[in-house]
């Protein structure tokens, strides 16, 4: 097939000029659309996110394979089509945004991921019961167990925001839920969504959404399961026959996802039943 030309609709405007700049979770960002292009933003306020396709013009297009350097340098390469590395052939880069405001020709947006000057391909509305999967998976190319604090905690964090909204997903109960799973998904080394992973809790209430939110797990596939008891926070995470109980303390979660731990006693029981066998009752 022969060589094409897009014309960019509009450009970012934003304060990060070199990749190491955008914090993981992407940042405040403004969308400026170019005259000529005007007209199609008519309607674009009633949706509440965008899909903002641009071209990483920085990128490397030599790329077939990537591996991330600074979070896992160990970590196998794996091809780009398979990354959200920015280093591929076709250097397009796609995020889904939540609309501030817009002012005229600049469409306010946060969580994005691209350089200051980035040309803006195209804009799509967000479709929330079409463009989620809500039940897919995948491996992360770094390893949960080697990962920064500060960058495990904004991942988890990036998922609850999705499902829950930058308000609720703030409020005491889901930071505690978003706490522990942080907590466990380090001392066992997976990836939250990882399908062998499965958690009960004495609660349903936001820590709950929480859990969902972030681990992607349902009662459906039996991942989630809620076991109604009084007092704290109590979570019982399983996987491959170890269980990790935390029990929540009073003190609430502190600002530094360093010392999110503290959060909770936990106890750690090796060869433990599953929540099925649990309930398991013996044959009359």
């Amino acid at each position: 097939m022969s060589a094409f030309e897009i014309t960019p609709i509009g450009a970012v405007r934003s304060g990060y000029r070199a990749c190491d700049e955008i914090p993981p979770g992407g940042g405040a960002a403004q969308l400026e659309i170019f005259e000529p292009f005007a007209e199609g933003l008519l309607g674009i306020e009633l949706s509440s996110h965008l899909i903002v396709v641009g071209l990483f013009h920085q990128a490397d297009r030599s790329r077939l394979t990537a591996r991330p350097k600074r979070a896992d340098p160990e970590a196998a390469p794996r091809g780009v089509f398979g990354t959200r590395s920015p280093a591929r052939p076709n250097p397009l880069g796609v995020t889904v945004v939540p609309l501030l405001r817009r002012e005229g020709l600049r469409l306010f947006v946060d969580h994005l991921d691209m350089l200051d000057g980035t040309p803006i391909v195209d804009l799509k509305s967000y479709s929330p019961g079409w463009d989620s999967v809500f039940c897919a998976t995948r491996e992360r190319r770094a390893r949960a167990s080697v990962l920064e604090p500060a960058l495990l905690a904004s991942l988890l964090e990036r998922g609850l925001e999705n499902h829950l909204g930058k308000a609720a997903a703030h409020s005491p109960e889901a930071r505690l839920g978003l706490a522990a799973v942080f907590v466990a998904v380090r001392y066992f080394g997976v990836d939250a969504r990882d399908p062998a992973l499965s958690v009960t809790s004495n609660r349903c209430d936001a820590s709950t959404d929480a859990l969902l939110g972030t681990m992607g797990a349902s009662f459906s596939e039996c991942r989630l399961h809620i076991r109604p008891e009084e007092g704290p926070l109590t979570l019982r995470f399983e996987y491959e026959g170890c269980a990790l109980v935390l029990r929540s303390r009073k003190n609430g979660v502190a600002a530094e996802p360093g010392r999110w731990a503290e959060s909770f006693e936990a106890k750690v029981e090796a060869n433990a039943p599953s929540s099925e066998e649990r309930d398991e009752k013996p044959a009359a």
